[in-house]
């Protein structure tokens, strides 16, 4: 990596945009569990865009989500996956 790159990393140019996406859950969250290096995440579907999967890294404060619930997802697309940043009832 050449030092403009290094730059343009440590001042967040180059970063995907976080955008925001208001929906209802299809189903219940799902656990990740494929072998991928981010295992302990969890994925889920919204209505609003229904071809775009959404993943959540798990932690002991993230709180169970059920389908049918309305929330409002604050992410990152990162290689046609949704990083979740955080989510709020909407």
């Amino acid at each position: 990596m050449g030092l403009g790159k290094l730059v343009q990393r440590i001042a967040g140019k180059g970063q995907p945009v976080e955008q925001e996406i208001v929906g209802t859950l299809l189903s219940d969250p799902v656990l990740v569990r494929d072998g991928d290096v981010r295992a302990g995440e969890f994925s889920f579907h919204l209505d609003s865009a229904p071809d775009l999967e959404f993943r959540q890294e798990r932690t002991f404060l993230t709180p169970d989500r059920k389908k049918g619930e309305r929330i409002k997802v604050h992410y990152r697309l990162n290689h046609g996956v949704a990083r979740v940043s955080w989510v709020e009832k909407a």
